[in-house]
């Protein structure tokens, strides 16, 4: 037991960052289990009551414990990719972290510079480009696929990051549009789309959880009759069918354009998987999504993006024990608004309560005025 208010560098030498953290540690395996993984609420009347529920997170923590394979993300760099390393809103410092604490290593890749894809390496990220790889690194990044490599690309609207023929392989093709969804969106900003979830392994458990995700600023992934024959697609997000892709990127009304914008549902995101005709038992997969704001240091508090992001990794290395399962909570009640009655809710008390409350002072005045 460590308390880390009392012995605080022992928190820092166990890179504790929440308290109630429990630490599960074998060789140089090591699991995180968060309070949140163990403690749900069941709220009676007004008071929430704790309840034990780590069955399942301490089991799945011990079992990582005999995991001896350490996996070896590369991430991209030398297109303006988002720092892996960076504590900054816009860096990924935080889902990084939390891919380690997996017992996964991450480490940078250039391509131009290397020359080659590391014989060690189990996934290639390529997260946030803002520049085009050149033909040479995706010709490289072609034939890792076709020897059954793994991908997860995440690439943000506006940019071209040279990648077309690559994704054309797998029948995926980038919108040159920015999502936008009236009816599902974090308020007040449309264009942060709350998706709605595919069928897919990676998406199943926070479907079955009602854990939703905000995708801020994406562009559509559709899927298209793959280059790879015997290669197949599944969605993994969409918007309603309220949703549209708006290609005016810079219109400051974003509204649908019939036959010029994306009509929704719009995908946004893709998982591909192609089997070796070559070489039985083996698959390549590519994982894409239109966005990687997601995963920012910013944007994971949203209570799905860190699971989605983790996920994606987890299912295209093959490691399905990894795929976020949260314990089963009390059911609450709980008041869901939708982005009509937010806004209703919004104005009443910013517009509607003040100019109430200044108008019958105003009355209240001229009357006793008056008298």
């Amino acid at each position: 037991m460590v308390d880390a208010d009392k012995n605080p560098s022992d928190a820092k030498r166990l890179d504790i960052h929440e308290y109630n953290t429990v630490v599960f540690e074998s060789g140089d395996n090591r699991k995180d289990v968060l309070q949140r993984d163990y403690i749900t609420y069941a709220f009676n009347g007004q008071q929430p009551t704790p309840k034990f529920q780590g069955e399942s997170a301490f089991t799945s923590a011990l079992l990582s414990m005999s995991d001896t394979t350490r996996l070896v993300f590369y991430f991209t760099t030398g297109h303006g990719e988002r720092d892996h390393s960076d504590p900054q809103g816009d860096g990924l410092n935080t889902f990084t972290d939390l891919l380690q604490k997996e017992n996964d290593q991450v480490k940078d890749l250039n391509l131009l510079v290397m020359g080659k894809i590391p014989e060690d390496a189990a996934v290639i990220a390529i997260l946030g480009p803002s520049h085009a790889f050149q033909p040479s690194e995706v010709a490289l990044l072609r034939a890792y696929v076709k020897n059954g490599g793994k991908i997860v690309a995440m690439v943000d609207p506006t940019v071209n990051a040279g990648l077309d023929l690559l994704f054309k392989d797998f029948g995926v093709k980038l919108g040159n549009n920015l999502v936008v969804d009236p009816t599902s969106y974090a308020f007040p900003d449309v264009r942060a789309v709350v998706p709605t979830y595919g069928s897919h392994p990676i998406v199943e458990k926070l479907a079955d959880q009602h854990l939703a995700a905000v995708m801020p600023f994406g562009r559509s992934v559709e899927t298209t009759t793959p280059g790879l024959k015997g290669a197949t697609q599944t969605v993994l997000l969409n918007s309603t069918a309220k949703g549209f892709g708006e290609t005016d990127l810079k219109s400051k009304a974003l509204k649908y354009h019939p036959g010029v914008d994306l009509k929704g549902p719009v995908p946004m995101a893709v998982a591909c998987e192609w089997p070796l005709p070559d070489k039985p038992g083996t698959t390549a997969r590519l994982v894409v999504f239109g966005d990687s704001t997601f995963v920012t240091n910013q944007m994971v508090q949203a209570p799905g993006n860190i699971d989605l992001g983790l996920n994606s990794f987890s299912w295209i290395t093959g490691e399905q024990n990894k795929i976020t399962i949260r314990p089963k909570e009390d059911a609450d009640r709980v008041l869901n608004l939708s982005n009509s009655g937010a806004s209703f809710i919004y104005y009443f008390v910013v517009l509607v309560m003040p100019l109430t409350v200044i108008a019958v002072g105003v009355l209240i005045w001229w009357r006793r005025r008056s008298l």
